[in-house]
């Protein structure tokens, strides 16, 4: 299998994924600023997930950058992946339908969780089949605890876990360390 392809074929669906996302944003009801301003917490979680979805794809870029060969396992990996990937707008969107409700946050946060797992299995397949720095375990490891404080907090109080999970996402995106660091 060609990895050029697949990694073009990845960059297409986050891509894609990206664009519903930003479509699933609710309307404004009417033509003032007091109607744009009243789904800001809507904002907030396109934002917070917007971050999510770039910060991983920069992570993928960079995990690919570091592979010279793929197989058929990580292909089917990189689909998981990709997989869940792909829930990401339809949970966000569950989330603005209905701001202020534990749910879709707490399944949010899950996915996430999933997704980091995800990667992790993705960064192993790789690794068996090319030479390839370590991956800490406590990169994963602390970003699924990150998750699950963020989820705690979400049963206490949603607006600040999402608040939280933007900051987190932003932090990572601006000081996070590239698979060789």
């Amino acid at each position: 299998m060609n990895k050029a392809r697949l990694e073009a074929f990845t960059d297409a669906i986050v891509a894609i994924v990206v664009t519903i996302l930003v479509l699933e944003l609710p309307k404004p009801e009417t033509y003032t600023l007091e109607g744009l301003v009243s789904n800001w917490q809507s904002y907030i979680v396109y934002v917070g997930t917007f971050l999510v979805l770039v910060g991983v794809w920069y992570q993928h870029h960079n995990l690919f950058e570091s592979a010279k060969n793929i197989n058929r396992k990580v292909f089917w990996v990189n689909t998981i992946w990709l997989l869940i990937q792909s829930f990401i707008p339809y949970v966000t969107s569950w989330i603005t339908e209905f701001p202020g409700k534990q749910t879709p946050v707490i399944v949010f946060l899950v996915l996430n969780m999933l997704w980091a797992l995800s990667y992790r299995m993705l960064y192993y397949s790789l690794r068996e089949i090319n030479e390839m720095p370590e991956y800490p375990w406590s990169r994963t490891f602390s970003y699924v605890l990150i998750l699950t404080v963020l989820l705690l907090i979400a049963l206490w109080n949603i607006t600040l876990a999402m608040v939280g999970l933007v900051l987190f996402n932003a932090i990572g995106l601006i000081v996070g360390r590239d698979l060789e660091n």
